[in-house]
């Protein structure tokens, strides 16, 4: 995971769970409800429900969401992605990608040769391209 923290913060100014929480709301951007409860997103993105509300705040304080808390359960947000947002999702997939292949080629060098792992590999040099120097 430090890989996908790593390149996300230095490419992005994104933690890896904040990139969960706008990956969540962008799936269900496209429906006429965009409500979302606490409890679902803390779930997602691995954090407690304090926290998860932290998270969000500061995903709105950065302009990336704009968010209205429901009236008759504080639990549940409205949340809309800002054009912001979209970007950075649409930047994230290669950086995603690349730092998958390079956790993958550094913690399992002992199983470089398996069929697996080169099969794995491959399917991401065939998606985003081979990276530089392979």
């Amino acid at each position: 995971m430090t890989h996908i923290d790593r390149d996300l913060s230095q490419h992005l100014g994104l933690t890896y769970r904040e990139f969960q929480a706008l990956t969540l709301f962008s799936r269900h951007s496209h429906m006429s409800s965009r409500r979302r409860w606490l409890p679902e997103i803390s779930v997602v993105v691995g954090l407690s429900q304090s926290a998860t509300s932290r998270l969000i705040d500061r995903l709105d304080d950065r302009g990336l969401i704009s968010k209205r808390v429901g009236l008759r359960d504080r639990r549940s947000f409205d949340v809309r992605l800002s054009g912001e947002a979209r970007e950075l999702l649409h930047r994230a997939a290669p950086i995603l990608h690349e730092a998958v292949r390079s956790a993958v080629a550094s913690s399992v060098p002992l199983l470089a040769d398996s069929p697996f792992i080169r099969c794995l590999v491959e399917q991401l040099d065939v998606e985003t391209g081979p990276a530089a120097g392979t």
